[in-house]
């Protein structure tokens, strides 16, 4: 916001330039003042063509006499050969064709009728650029309008100024090639081209102005970033606590059995119960009883041997363990589960 002030009314300066030159190239002959009797594209001998004058100066409406004197009537897009006559006599005859009741080529009619439409439209964006730079002085948003609408003036104007000055050049070399002395007006062609720059820097103004300001940006993201660890950093400490509670509300037996501590069973006046089956896969199993080494566990009408699980006819000689045994089985994790077997003694 605060670089965008400066940038817009430079632009806007620069915009309103490069409009003046564009309304003295457009009012070139409507009076005597200058510089406006000193701006035309083209002044040419044309003594002896019919229908011409001595001197012929071309303008943006009219064809003049000497220093923008006697002109014609006012004409939108005039052909280039209305300064004489039809099927004239005497003239070059690059410049001498049918268009226009046989008073220009179609070359230099159409290169010179949308030069000089173009050149129109581009006054026409570039007045709209001109108002929309008042919003490029209060944010990126109206630099961005503005932008816009002064690349299309630019785009528009390059053609306008390329046209312009291909028709006027090549016009003068025409009557040079017919031994006639012809220049292009300096001041046309300086308002012409110094409005294309006055535009391109405007434009230039208006496209830095979208711009964000990196440092302010910078310290944006760098606050936000303190705020989010923060933010972060109390969630990690209420879920510590929530983890602590939850921890706090399991029963000492789990709380045992999950750190693989084993404690012996409570001693219980029920019946045994049938073996309930082992979920964790089993890796080593051990008696705990004070039943003589070695002897495997039955679980379910199947005895442990290791990893494996032995039929009933495979059971081993060496005996069984009684019913109410535990034995200790390792689980996932390695971790010792107590199991409850019940068994043939």
């Amino acid at each position: 916001m605060a670089k965008n002030g400066p940038l817009g009314v430079a632009g806007l300066i620069m915009m309103g330039t490069s409009i003046l030159f564009l309304f003295f190239i457009v009012l070139s002959g409507v009076t005597n003042s200058t510089p406006l009797r000193k701006t035309y594209f083209l002044r040419a001998d044309t003594s002896g063509i019919t229908g011409a004058r001595d001197v012929t100066q071309w303008t943006y409406f009219y064809f003049c006499g000497e220093n923008n004197q006697d002109c014609g009537s006012a004409r939108a897009a005039p052909a280039f050969g209305k300064a004489w006559s039809s099927r004239p006599q005497n003239a070059p005859h690059q410049l001498v064709g049918a268009q226009a009741d046989h008073t220009t080529s179609s070359q230099y009619f159409y290169m010179w009728r949308f030069g000089w439409v173009f050149m129109i439209i581009t006054l026409f964006f570039e007045v709209l650029a001109f108002f929309s730079g008042f919003l490029a002085c209060c944010g990126r948003l109206g630099s961005a309008i503005a932008a816009l609408i002064s690349t299309s003036a630019l785009i528009i104007s390059t053609v306008a100024m390329s046209l312009m000055t291909a028709t006027f050049v090549k016009a003068r070399d025409a009557f040079h090639s017919d031994n006639r002395s012809a220049s292009v007006g300096a001041y046309a062609f300086g308002f012409a081209w110094g409005s294309w720059a006055a535009l391109f820097i405007a434009t230039m103004l208006y496209c830095i102005g979208m711009r964000g300001d990196r440092h302010n940006k910078g310290e944006g993201t760098s606050w936000g970033s303190v705020r989010r660890n923060r933010s972060g950093g109390n969630n990690d400490n209420d879920n510590m606590n929530e983890e602590s509670e939850e921890l706090e509300d399991v029963d000492e037996p789990e709380v045992h059995e999950a750190r693989g501590i084993l404690e012996e069973p409570e001693e219980s006046n029920e019946e045994p119960k049938e073996a309930t089956a082992i979920t964790a896969p089993i890796s080593r199993v051990e008696r705990l009883a004070e039943h003589p080494s070695p002897q495997l566990p039955q679980v379910d009408g199947h005895y442990l041997n290791g990893n494996e699980f032995l039929e009933l006819d495979e059971r081993p000689s060496t005996g069984t363990l009684s019913s109410g045994s535990v034995i200790e089985a390792s689980g996932p994790g390695n971790a010792m589960i107590p199991v409850s077997v019940t068994g043939p003694n």
